[in-house]
């Protein structure tokens, strides 16, 4: 046996969001985690402090920073599998981004 073949599903984004899903809906714990965004909906906001990350299952999310100008620059759009608000989160920083 290849010592990769055990793990190699950590690279199937969709096996592990299917793994995922499976869970929501037998842990009505984390059911209740859920949220459900429209388009032009924020989690969170440039400056904000961070107590959560979230997994994108569904749809996508947009990151975005106001330069000093006040103009806003897109900088990545994130799919499902994808963590927003990783690295405010992991440092305690507040966020660099709105998404």
């Amino acid at each position: 046996m290849n010592n990769h073949q055990g793990i190699s599903w950590l690279n199937d984004t969709q096996a592990i969001l299917k793994f995922i899903h499976k869970l929501i809906h037998e842990l009505p714990e984390l059911k209740d985690r859920l949220m459900d965004l429209n388009e032009g909906d924020l989690l969170f906001s440039q400056g904000d402090p961070l107590e959560h990350m979230y997994l994108i299952l569904e749809g996508n999310i947009t990151l975005t920073r106001t330069q000093p100008d006040e103009s806003e620059v897109k900088l990545i759009t994130l799919g499902p599998g994808s963590f927003a608000g990783l690295i405010a989160f992991t440092t305690g920083e507040p966020t660099l981004t709105s998404g």
